[in-house]
């Protein structure tokens, strides 16, 4: 089944590393388990952007998924998206209307993202999408390219764009059994999938009430305003209202208060690796795997192998900002000692333990990066110096205030970093179990006895 039209299926064969090959390859499967095509199972269908030059075709009701909903989203069922298009600019494009479970895999531009339709949506030509039959459970197809990451950029061409073309995907076959061990499987992965993204959910109602008591304090000063309004503050501690000035000063500041940056509170890239310190192997944290507070992997690198721009060392406590393209977000707190960032990275070291939290929702405010964002320059990477990072304005409040806000944040914190740890054991679980599981090496009833009562 397919609708992509165009050349016709290749006959090669590629086989991948556990359940997925480009045509049928001659390899053993478990017992009641088949190669078969996925065309068998599923249909095709490809993506279309309505013409941009057309404004009444974007702003409608229709949510189009594009290359940054799926990196943004990699492995997820998708709830809504950053474009939305609508009636008009389907009828007057290539795109079509997909239905719920639809399974999108990106194979240009950035290959093998994944993510699933949670309601009908469309998507670009950047993707491959699958609309599964009765016979092929869609989280299933989802795990199954999942585990094949790195396959998937095997089947990509190209130079300067990697690409997987369609005569690949039509002839991609699956290794699978029948409906009820797929659910089966898939109920396994779910349950560690779901308390996962519980987690991700649980950091970003924390992370937002940090954010909001950061510029509530020290960029509305909502609490100075209530006072001179005659009011309490609200939600505050007495002693901790009574720390706040009762006027704003000629320059709206809190009275007493005064203007400052960062570098009146942090210390920037205080230190760094070199021939004569170097360890004998490093966990590297890199721009592109650091994502709007998070981060999402680090890598271990032999010193002699690693890459030159493993340069900073990292310790717990400190922010990191990304200066290449800081408009992508790449910035998180560090909890994990013994971490080396790179030299796109700007370090900001409080010079108080007390200036934790506070350096860190002011370096990484929305403001804050949007104003990076825009002092960026160069062409293909634009990139602003790790001095603009430091250079970021902020006002300073009293001590007592700074050591209040950190009382108040620094659990916030604590609980954000450890759900982040916890939710990287379950991914490591989980993907330990996903090929074992998808391959038929591991038995769903092994499996649940692994994870017992961890999801």
């Amino acid at each position: 089944m397919t609708t992509t039209g165009g050349r016709d299926a290749t006959t090669a064969v590629i086989p991948g590393r556990f359940a997925l090959s480009v045509g049928k390859p001659d390899l053993p499967t478990p017992p009641g388990w088949s190669w078969t095509p996925v065309s068998f199972l599923a249909r095709l269908e490809s993506g279309h952007t309505p013409s941009r030059t057309r404004p009444e075709y974007w702003g409608g009701d229709v949510p189009w998924i594009g290359i940054r909903d799926a990196t943004g989203n990699h492995g997820r069922v998708l709830a809504d998206t950053e474009q939305h298009t609508n009636q008009l600019g389907i009828n007057n494009s290539s795109a079509r209307i997909l239905p719920e479970g639809t399974v999108c895999l990106s194979r240009t531009a950035s290959v093998g993202y994944v993510v699933v339709m949670g309601r009908p949506m469309a998507t670009s030509q950047d993707f491959a999408n699958w609309v599964c039959g009765e016979d092929l459970n869609p989280h299933f197809l989802k795990y199954v390219l999942l585990a094949e990451r790195d396959t998937l950029h095997m089947y990509a061409t190209g130079t300067t764009h990697q690409t997987i073309y369609y005569p690949e995907l039509k002839a991609f076959h699956i290794c699978v059994p029948d409906r009820k061990q797929q659910d089966a499987i898939v109920a396994v992965l779910f349950a560690l999938d779901r308390k996962i993204e519980l987690n991700r959910k649980m950091n970003e109602k924390l992370e937002t009430m940090g954010r909001s008591l950061f510029k509530d304090w020290f960029i509305d000063f909502g609490p100075v305003r209530a006072k001179m309004e005659g009011r309490l503050p609200p939600g505050l501690a007495p002693e901790i209202a009574a720390l706040f000035p009762e006027v704003l000063d000629a320059e709206g500041k809190p009275a007493g208060w005064s203007n400052g940056s960062l570098d009146d509170i942090a210390d920037l890239n205080p230190e760094s690796w070199s021939k004569k310190n170097s360890p004998t192997e490093i966990d590297y944290v890199d721009l592109s795997n650091t994502k709007w507070g998070v981060i999402e992997l680090t890598t271990r690198f032999a010193w002699a192998d690693a890459p030159s721009r493993a340069q900073r060392i990292l310790r717990p406590g400190d922010t990191i900002v990304g200066t290449v393209r800081p408009g992508n977000g790449s910035y998180s707190y560090v909890s994990a000692d013994g971490l080396t960032g790179s030299t796109g990275f700007a370090v900001l070291r409080p010079k108080d333990d007390d200036y934790r939290e506070l350096l860190y929702f002011a370096a990484t405010s929305l403001e804050n990066i949007e104003r990076l964002s825009h002092l960026a320059d160069g062409g293909a990477y634009p990139a602003v110096r790790p001095e603009a990072v430091f250079a970021s304005p902020i006002v300073r409040p009293e001590p007592e205030v700074v050591t209040a806000f950190s009382s108040v944040v620094a659990p916030l914190i604590r609980a954000i970093e450890a759900n982040k740890h916890e939710a990287a054991a379950l991914a490591s679980l989980r993907d330990l179990l996903l090929p074992k599981l998808l391959s038929g090496e591991a038995r769903v009833g092994g499996a649940e006895h692994v994870i017992g009562d961890t999801a």
